[in-house]
């Protein structure tokens, strides 16, 4: 089931300022990634994509990041949700574009699936 409906996107504000006030975070360059544990949630993980102003000048490179971010995220999810399923976590999640060029798919992807490994580490040293 590769979907990315509307309740997995991250939306509320207080939720995302509770993210960047009290989460933790670590870099994929060219991607940042930032979590808070929650505890009660109807879904695994929500999310948030970002790409800066500052960084990308270009609205239509900016909207090309998101889309390849929002696609490998997708594409790689099952795994993701597996992870929090079973170690019954809950997660708020941003991912940030922190580069200042034009990335490929296939690099996103493999930042992706780096994170989700990493959070299978940091998850099961958590047990």
């Amino acid at each position: 089931m590769n979907t990315f409906k509307k309740e997995e996107r991250l939306i509320q504000k207080k939720l995302i300022d509770k993210l960047y006030s009290l989460g933790k975070s670590f870099i994929n360059y060219p991607l940042l990634f930032a979590y808070y544990e929650l505890s009660n949630s109807k879904i695994p993980a929500q999310i948030l994509i970002t790409v800066s102003k500052k960084r990308i000048k270009k609205a239509i490179e900016r909207n090309l990041i998101k889309r390849r971010i929002r696609e490998a995220y997708r594409i790689h999810k099952n795994e993701f949700y597996e992870t929090l399923l079973i170690n019954k976590i809950q997660l708020i999640l941003s991912i940030s574009f922190i580069g200042n060029y034009m990335p490929k798919f296939d690099e996103i992807e493999a930042q992706i699936i780096k994170m989700i490994k990493e959070f299978n580490i940091l998850f099961q040293n958590k047990k």
